[in-house]
């Protein structure tokens, strides 16, 4: 596993490879982009790595405000659909015909709405704890555009309030998020790791610890597309796809009449797990993987 760092439109983003970087992409294995949830970072998915790279080309990529790849500017905010818009720059700085897209949450939903727009580009789909892009009601969109503007209007505040550092050790990192998503420290570390700065405090001369995504990642959403759309995203879908759920992940993704039935063509898995099965289970689902990489062959 290697660190990836590129430049696109004078913008920085990193990320984690099975090749060289110096090297050209083998054209030998499959290609397949990891795309991680909100708040994660590429090191979500480094306990795949040594499973994955046997048979595929793999790169987990940090989005936008995540993990090592810069931030939008200051006043720019984090539009689901510009993360598309990076997705495919970069597929073509990859220079590649298609690829494989595995994604969990939010990096899931991402894979879906690639797929559905750029079908050419996409042999298949491993959705972990992911499925339709969300999705409400039409007459919420006004209340979903205030509640958006607020939210900005809150994060200005804040910002101007705020210059010390939230945390103490990296370990205190740890256990929040080990109670947040309760998971175990040691399946936490990577991502942890990779989702920490040191930074100074100069009011007391001291450093401290702080998370690197962007604190404006917790904004609401000015917009949200409605049910049909989602719909119609979910059905344009053409190529393959292998869900995972955690067995206790969320209900909605198993629900035998839910959103898993818009799809063409899904398959569905559980594994023992939460939202964050991939890490719980990293064999099994990689043992998946590679039986549904086949029966598409």
């Amino acid at each position: 596993m290697f660190e990836y760092a590129w430049s696109i439109n004078h913008r920085q983003f990193s990320g984690l490879c099975s090749w060289q970087p110096n090297e050209d992409l083998s054209k030998d294995k499959p290609l397949f982009i990891l795309l991680h949830g909100w708040q994660d970072n590429a090191a979500s998915f480094s306990v795949l790595f040594p499973l994955l790279t046997p048979h595929f080309s793999v790169i987990a990529i940090d989005l936008s405000g995540h993990g090592l790849s810069t931030s939008r500017g200051e006043e720019d905010y984090f539009s689901f659909w510009d993360y598309l818009d990076d997705l495919n720059q970069w597929i073509a700085h990859l220079q590649v015909k298609s690829c494989w897209l595995l994604g969990h949450s939010l990096g899931a939903l991402l894979s879906v709405s690639y797929a559905a727009s750029m079908p050419e580009m996409v042999d298949g789909l491993i959705l972990i704890e992911g499925l339709a892009p969300l999705y409400e009601e039409p007459e919420c969109c006004a209340l979903r555009l205030r509640q958006g503007l607020l939210s900005r209007q809150r994060y200005r505040k804040k910002q101007q309030r705020s210059n010390s550092f939230n945390m103490k050790t990296v370990n205190e990192a740890l256990e929040r998020r080990s109670a947040i998503n309760q998971l175990s420290t040691d399946c936490l570390m990577p991502l942890v790791i990779r989702g920490t700065k040191t930074v100074d405090n100069t009011d007391h001369r001291e450093s401290g610890i702080e998370w690197r995504h962007d604190r404006k990642l917790r904004s609401d959403s000015l917009f949200r597309m409605t049910k049909s759309q989602s719909f119609q995203l979910c059905q344009s879908v053409q190529a393959s796809i292998l869900s995972c759920v955690g067995t206790s992940g969320f209900d909605r993704l198993r629900d035998p009449t839910g959103e898993k039935t818009w799809f063409p063509s899904l398959q569905q898995i559980e594994l023992t797990g939460g939202h964050h099965c991939h890490l719980e289970e990293p064999e099994a689902l990689c043992r998946a993987i590679t039986h549904f990489f086949n029966q598409c062959l």
